[in-house]
């Protein structure tokens, strides 16, 4: 999943961050664009894109298969969306997150679009150093 501050304000991301740190988890729902291959179960992680710091800011787990709604961004033009189940989620404004640059290669990691798959091996990498990451942050 991808994550555009200059795109969308998540004006409550303070809230949520603190809301995930009291109670283990966040469901929430996400846009996946057009992509149509995320499925109940699938890991996912949160990729802040477009302004630094840019990197990882959540995990967690999809807890529906990919459905249609209305778009966010545009009347009348329908976007896809999956709902999520958020394990950690950094608010990089307060805390230090998986900076791009620390990325597995053998991915794409520029990408504005969500919802697309991280291939193996880049993700069994990516869920170690992420991890990892968190681990260092208690």
């Amino acid at each position: 999943m991808t994550w555009n501050p200059r795109v969308y304000a998540w004006a409550d991301i303070a809230r949520d961050v603190r809301k995930l740190r009291r109670d283990g988890r966040l469901r929430t729902g996400w846009s996946c664009a057009r992509s149509k291959l995320i499925r109940a179960g699938d890991r996912v992680f949160i990729l802040r894109q477009g302004v630094e710091p840019r990197g990882i800011v959540g995990s967690g787990r999809a807890i529906s298969d990919w459905y249609e709604g209305p778009g966010w961004r545009q009347r009348g033009a329908p976007c896809n969306y999956v709902d999520i189940e958020l394990d950690a989620l950094l608010d990089a404004s307060r805390d230090p997150i998986l900076p791009r640059a620390a990325l597995p290669a053998g991915m794409y990691w520029d990408t504005q679009s969500s919802g697309v798959r991280i291939r193996e091996p880049a993700a069994a990498r990516l869920e170690t150093l992420w991890r990892s990451f968190l681990r260092g942050l208690r």
